[in-house]
């Protein structure tokens, strides 16, 4: 094989992985559906046990399960245990949290929310629609209790 060949063929294989990627930001197939109660808030956050800033997460997502159990959907998913799951949402750093409102749409945050907590939207790059409201990086207790007293979590 010659080096022109091997370049071409690299190029290839590095296309076809790019291209995986771009598909894996599309958005969220049924399987994601069932993460979600009808009638309830419901965030989800996306962590891995080998993760630093996860660890330090978990403590507040779990008391935010405990403390609205029956009134937010609040699920802790992990990278490598729920790859099927993660590949359908536009992960770039865990953890990673997406909002979404009783409805199952995505959560726009108020004003006041949005001046205290940095949010991200990705939007579907054919028709500019957001299609995901998320966060990346720990979320503390007072942040979470906010997220939901914004979502109307009494």
């Amino acid at each position: 094989m010659n080096k022109t060949t091997k370049i071409f063929a690299i190029l290839f294989l590095f296309t076809l992985v790019l291209l995986q990627c771009t598909c894996s930001l599309a958005a969220p197939k049924a399987k994601e559906e069932n993460l979600f109660v009808s009638g309830r808030p419901t965030i989800i956050c996306f962590g891995g046990s080998y993760c630093p800033a996860c660890k330090f997460a978990l403590p507040a997502l779990k008391a935010m399960q405990k403390k609205y159990n029956g009134r937010a959907t609040i699920l802790y998913l992990d990278v490598e245990k729920d790859r099927s799951l993660a590949r359908d949402f536009p992960l770039q750093v865990i953890p990673t949290y997406f909002f979404y409102d009783k409805n199952g749409k995505i959560y726009l945050p108020s004003k006041k929310v949005a001046e205290k907590i940095e949010f991200n939207q990705r939007k579907d790059w054919k028709t500019g629609k957001a299609e995901w409201q998320l966060h990346m990086g720990a979320l503390s207790e007072e942040d979470l209790e906010a997220i939901l007293a914004d979502l109307g979590v009494k």
